[in-house]
């Protein structure tokens, strides 16, 4: 699954359910998918956050009540979480890329302003508002590289879509997280409350014109 997300991006997810566990929470949310971008990006991450994993991970600990027993099989997303990478996806297609990659997944959670994450970065002296901006600056100098034919001239490269486009993909994506959810090992009926449909998804919302 997750065909859309780049390596790295797709093992932010696995860390963030990672932390999910040791919290002892039952959603996913956007705070666990920050943890999870630090995790798999690394310094890069770091850099464009202006903050360490270590920091972020003793500020979000304890935000929210745990509860007993642990997590397995369905693991429902909060709607932060979802709208975190609906705005990656729109971050990722707005500089043309055909990837989602851990830059844009930090865009979208530092973007989606979630009480907890912008609560826990402005305790830490970070303005999510430039976090964005660091985020989506890496991002766009990092993603193309790997991307790009070096011998294709600028008029080759990909164009940025219009609004209208963006609005046109992002709404098949927002319908598709709504119809999928997401279950370890494989979704077997549509649910509502997850995302087992992501690669599906993103796959859509990417593609269609």
């Amino acid at each position: 699954m997750f065909d859309r997300f780049d390596n790295d991006a797709r093992e932010a997810v696995v860390y963030a359910q990672e932390e999910l566990r040791s919290m002892g929470h039952h959603e996913l949310g956007a705070e666990h998918l920050l943890i999870g971008v630090l995790r798999a990006g690394g310094g890069a991450a770091e850099a464009a956050l202006q903050v360490s994993l270590l920091r972020v991970r003793e500020r979000l600990v304890g935000t929210r009540p745990s509860r007993l027993g642990s997590s397995s099989g369905h693991i429902p997303f909060t709607a932060n979480a979802k709208m975190a990478m609906e705005l990656a996806l729109r971050t990722s297609l707005e500089l043309g890329q055909s990837r989602v990659t851990t830059a844009h997944l930090l865009a979208g959670v530092v973007k989606v302003d979630d009480p907890l994450v912008s609560g826990a970065l402005i305790g830490l002296g970070v303005d999510p508002a430039e976090a964005y901006l660091r985020a989506r600056t890496w991002a766009g100098d990092d993603a193309p590289l790997a991307e790009r034919d070096p011998g294709e001239t600028a008029e080759q490269r990909p164009r940025a879509p219009s609004e209208a486009e963006l609005q046109r993909k992002l709404g098949v994506l927002a319908i598709a997280l709504r119809r999928y959810g997401h279950h370890e090992g494989g979704c077997r009926t549509p649910d509502a409350a997850c995302s087992c449909g992501l690669a599906e998804a993103l796959d859509l919302a990417s593609n269609r014109d």
